[in-house]
C-alpha cells in the first residue's frame, strides 16, 4: 500500500449509468476505460438545484494541494462522476457533457499563491508557462484542457456525485471490448 493506503490503488470499477444519463454515453460501444484515479472525493451538493450551485461545488471539490498529482501537471485529467440527480438537474438547465467539461476547466483553478504554499509544488520540473507565472492571483487551469476533464454519470439516487483526480503520471485509455 503506502503511507495512507486505498484499495482505490489496486482495482476501482464503475458503470456508465446510460440509462439514467441525460447523455449520449461517453464512450461509442462497448468500451472500457482505463484510468488512473485516486479514491473518489466526494461532491455532496444537496442544496443546489440549477447548474451553477451544482458545477461550482464539483469545480471546489476538483481543486486540492494534496492531490497525488498536485495540479496543473501536462498529463493532469479529472474524472466527474455525476450522479444521475445531478445529472439531469444540469441537462434541465440546457448544459451538453462538452458544457460541463468547459465548466470545470474554467473554474477548478486556485490562486497561484496558494499553490506554491504547499502539496507538490517544487517536488517535480514544472512547465515553463508556469515558472513564469509570477502573479500570486493568477489561476492557473488544473487540467491543460476541457478534453482531458471526463464526465460520466454512474451510480444511485441521490445528490451525491465524485470527483476522481487521476493520480499518477499517466493517461486514461479507452479501448473497444470484443463482445463475441
Amino acid at each position: 500500500m503506502a503511507t495512507q493506503g486505498s484499495p482505490a490503488k489496486f482495482s476501482y470499477c464503475i458503470a456508465e449509468n446510460e440509462d439514467a444519463s441525460p447523455w449520449a454515453p461517453m464512450c461509442d460501444g462497448d468500451t472500457v476505460t482505463v484510468y488512473g484515479g485516486e479514491p473518489p472525493h466526494n461532491v455532496n451538493d444537496h442544496v443546489s438545484t440549477s447548474a451553477a450551485g451544482i458545477l461550482t461545488t464539483v469545480a471546489d471539490t476538483a481543486v486540492s494541494l494534496g492531490s497525488n498529482v498536485g495540479a496543473y501537471f501536462s498529463q493532469a485529467q479529472l474524472l466527474i462522476v455525476l450522479g444521475p440527480e445531478h445529472a439531469k438537474t444540469l441537462a434541465a438547465d440546457g448544459l451538453s457533457r462538452a458544457d460541463v467539461q468547459r465548466y470545470v476547466y474554467e473554474n477548478a483553478r486556485i490562486p497561484f499563491g496558494l499553490l506554491k504554499l504547499g502539496g507538490m509544488w517544487g517536488m517535480h520540473d514544472w512547465p515553463a508557462w508556469m515558472n513564469a507565472i509570477t502573479d500570486p492571483a493568477a489561476r492557473p487551469p488544473r487540467v491543460p484542457s476541457p478534453d482531458d476533464v471526463f464526465v460520466v454519470v454512474a451510480g444511485g439516487s441521490g445528490k451525491h456525485s465524485a470527483v476522481v483526480p487521476n493520480c499518477t503520471f499517466s493517461r486514461a485509455v479507452s479501448r473497444p471490448i470484443n463482445t463475441r
